[in-house]
């Protein structure tokens, strides 16, 4: 279980479940309130069943979800979707991507036809200062994680890591609390829009995955290069 939505961007299936259904424990953090853990498969099947064994309440995570009920993740698949309405994010985060990117998207909407689903445009709720203060989180916590590392591996460290570490250091201590501050009501509101649909198509990245060792300077907003990193702070 690893960083999923960048390897899923090669074509196979990364879950991201609901933060502190699967442990953390035994994993090195980069944002204590914004990582997830989640397994990787080539199909659904298998994704739905790996997370039936590695989902459940640990006490050694202390944000570990505590649930009476155990769920299987597996029990809905194949069952009939007709009239069900699926939402399509028109934020500028979501809409200026890659044409093959965008390609995939429609191709995506195109299956859903014949399945007799609804399709509805929706623009998502304060997404701007969700993305906001999801930087200011993300940059706040990966600098209190790596603090140390900062201080006596920063020659060893990629370039790249190491410039953004240390632009993380210029969070001030006000600004991550008033975004805490902030993120139940920010939770609230883009769970709104599920009263209306049932579930949400965004993609993963606005760009095609890189290649290992490349920068996309155009994306590198410092922990905020994906669209779903956008609304991390809100899942």
């Amino acid at each position: 279980m690893v960083q999923f939505e960048f390897p899923s961007a090669c074509g196979v299936i990364g879950m991201k479940p609901t933060f502190g259904l699967v442990s953390k424990k035994g994993s090195f953090p980069l944002a204590y309130t914004l990582d997830h853990l989640g397994p990787i498969t080539t199909n659904i099947n298998d994704n739905a069943l790996l997370l039936n064994i590695i989902a459940g309440y640990d006490p050694e995570d202390p944000y570990s979800l505590n649930k009476n009920e155990q769920t299987d993740y597996t029990r809905l698949i194949g069952e009939d979707v007709k009239g069900m309405t699926i939402g399509v994010a028109t934020n500028d985060f979501f809409t200026d991507v890659d044409k093959e990117i965008k390609a995939s998207i429609d191709k995506a909407l195109n299956i859903f036809k014949p399945l007799q689903l609804n399709r509805k445009e929706v623009s998502l709720p304060g997404i701007e200062e969700i993305a906001a203060e999801q930087a200011v989180t993300i940059k706040a916590e990966a600098s209190a994680v790596h603090a140390d590392h900062l201080e006596r591996y920063h020659h060893e460290m990629d370039e790249e890591v190491y410039e953004r570490l240390l632009a993380s250091k210029q969070v001030k201590g006000y600004e991550y609390i008033q975004a805490q501050t902030k993120r139940a009501k920010l939770i609230e509101n883009l769970n709104r829009i599920f009263d209306e649909m049932n579930a949400l198509l965004v993609p993963t990245l606005p760009i095609l995955p890189p290649n290992i060792g490349q920068r996309v300077d155009q994306w590198c907003d410092c922990y905020s290069p994906a669209c779903i990193v956008k609304i991390n702070i809100t899942i």
